[in-house]
């Protein structure tokens, strides 16, 4: 989905994020290079592993908010969650070389905003901002594609932005099959 809604532009022009950027943003982000198609170095993506951007991820993901999401995994008792508490803790700690415990959900806000910043600054989308720019009202529908059969597989892993995107595309579907 999210090759798709790059190719019928959801980067709006602008330039799709990679290691170097994040890493010129904050040399602390974890980057990795992730392949969709085995031989085949066009399909090679740079990804991220980074507490306080995959936080917003989600939230953006579960069309929630930033706030929302921290406080689930605040109130959650499980382990993964108090996990993923701490790093982010940690992180904005380093990042904003605080000594003590951190305002988890100001200095989450206040990353976040200079990650949004550096990327307007230098012209710049994550995979985030193309379904984002795709599933907006004032995105060209005339750009969606029309499909005699869409087939829509592992329809449970898609999260509620992708769906957004999978219910542009259902509406101007001929035959829509839809599986998981």
């Amino acid at each position: 989905m999210h090759s798709l809604a790059t190719k019928i532009g959801g980067e709006k022009g602008k330039e799709l994020c990679l290691e170097e950027h994040w890493k010129d943003f904050d040399n602390a982000i974890f980057c990795y290079t992730e392949w969709t198609e085995k031989n085949d170095p066009f399909s090679a993506s740079s990804r991220y592993d980074h507490p306080v951007l995959d936080l917003y991820s989600l939230a953006l993901a579960r069309e929630t908010s930033l706030s929302e999401e921290l406080n689930n995994k605040l109130e959650s008792d499980n382990y993964h969650d108090y996990l993923d508490v701490m790093a982010i803790q940690d992180t904005l700690q380093s990042y904003f070389n605080l000594p003590g415990s951190v305002e988890l959900l100001k200095y989450s806000q206040r990353y976040i905003e200079r990650y949004l910043d550096y990327k307007r600054r230098e012209n710049l989308v994550d995979f985030n901002d193309v379904i984002i720019n795709t599933v907006d009202d004032n995105f060209d529908n005339d750009r969606i594609p029309t499909f005699e059969v869409l087939i829509i597989d592992e329809a449970q892993d898609l999260t509620d932005s992708l769906w957004s995107l999978a219910k542009k595309l259902i509406r101007k579907a001929g035959t829509v099959l839809i599986a998981g």
